[in-house]
This record gives C-alpha cells, sequence and structure tokens, in this order.
C-alpha cells in the first residue's frame, strides 16, 4: 500500500502517488488476466479476472464423472419440421423444447463452465493464447479431437467452420463475426483469427464458441 505523501513534500510527490493509483486500476485483475494470456498459451478465457478451474483440472464442480452412460431422452416439440441444420434459416425447424437439442452434435473450440460468469475452458483447443491489445487470439487444437468417424479436428476445418457461417450461415452469425477480419491456419493444429481495430473486447471468446463444422457434410448436402 503506498504512503500517503505528507503535506511539505510537494505536488511532485502528490503526482507520483496518482501515478501509482492509476496503474493499479488500469492493470486491475481482468486486465492483469488479458496481459497473462498474451504472454503465454492458457487453458481458459476469462473476461472477469482469473479462472477458477487450473490447467489441470479434470471436471467441473457441479458434474459427475462418474455418471452414467448412454441411454435416451424424449423432448417435445409442436408443429411440423423439415430441417435438423441449427445454423441456416432455410426450411422449417424446431420450435419447442426440441430446438435447444439441435446444436448438440457440434462442438466448439472452449466451453462455458456453469459456475463462473464468462469463462470459457479448451474443448477442441487444449489452449488460447490472446494478443495483449486483444487484436487477434490464436487456438492451439487438442491431438485426441476427432470427428464422429474418427478423424482428427484440424486448423483447416475451423476456418472452414468460421468461413461457411459468416458467409452462408444465419444472419447472427454474419453479425457476430462481422470484425473477425481473417481466420487462419498457421499450422494443422493451430489456428489465428485478426479483428478489426477498435472491434468488442468478446471477440476471443465469440471466435472460441464458434462451432465445428464438417466440410464434407456441407458439400454432400450442398449436392
Amino acid at each position: 500500500m503506498p504512503t500517503l505523501p505528507r503535506e511539505g513534500r510537494g505536488r511532485p510527490a502528490r503526482a507520483a502517488l496518482w501515478a501509482v493509483i492509476a496503474a493499479a486500476v488500469w492493470l486491475a485483475p481482468s486486465a492483469m488476466g488479458e496481459m497473462r494470456a498474451g504472454a503465454e498459451p492458457r487453458h481458459g478465457l476469462s473476461i472477469f479476472g482469473d479462472l477458477k478451474y487450473g490447467p489441470n483440472f479434470t471436471h467441473f464442480e457441479y458434474t459427475d464423472p462418474g455418471a452414467p452412460k448412454g441411454g435416451e431422452v424424449r423432448l417435445a416439440d409442436y408443429g411440423s419440421f423439415d430441417n435438423l441444420n441449427p445454423f441456416i434459416l432455410k426450411g422449417i425447424q424446431l420450435r419447442g423444447i426440441g430446438a435447444g437439442a439441435m446444436g448438440l452434435p457440434f462442438e466448439s473450440l472452449m466451453a462455458p463452465a456453469e459456475d463462473e460468469p464468462d469463462s470459457l475452458y479448451g474443448l477442441v483447443a487444449a489452449s488460447v493464447e490472446v494478443a495483449p491489445d486483444r487484436s487477434w487470439v490464436r487456438f492451439t487444437l487438442r491431438p485426441q479431437a476427432r470427428w464422429h468417424d474418427g478423424s482428427p479436428i484440424t486448423a483447416a476445418d475451423v476456418v472452414f467452420s468460421f468461413h461457411i457461417l459468416k458467409e452462408q450461415g444465419r444472419p447472427f452469425f454474419r453479425l457476430s463475426y462481422r470484425d473477425i477480419v481473417t481466420a487462419e491456419a498457421e499450422a494443422a493444429d493451430v489456428v489465428r483469427f485478426e479483428f478489426a481495430p477498435g472491434a468488442s473486447r468478446d471477440l476471443p471468446l465469440l471466435a472460441a464458441r464458434m462451432p465445428m463444422v464438417r466440410n464434407f457434410i456441407v458439400s454432400a448436402s450442398a449436392a
């Protein structure tokens, strides 16, 4: 805690004190978290300071890793439908409770924790790096990440997902990703998103929550 200057120490001492206070406010926990994220890869992202879970956590506290697997769930809906694709406007989609299940087959680079606000942890991505000025974000994918047929999810798949959603997806995606300027595969397992100057500080989180879409599935459905 800085010592308050006595009156006789003059204006230079008071100016130095205010500089210290200003620096402390600027480097609040949220800002410090951003700087750390830009310094080295991290296992998660948070707008509001430090993450609750460490890099080696095995499950969220509200989940049961020993829960039974398998089974069947039935969700009520009403009316008719002819489209189960949640990313396009074409056709008639589910409108009731079942609509919430349409996105379940699709994963994202990171997943939210339900017991802390605005925090994401690696899912398809093993780690994330954010520029100190939040002008870009880089994800390194997990080698274990696979599509349903066992083939690996690659950075090229992420880039394809970004372009297909932004250019041909629902207006929501075009609006949300309008300030994501580029998506580039820097390696087979590394993808980087560049943001427009002065864009929202939430863009790293939006990129992290983008659903993955398989290239050949889109090609087959369009044929």
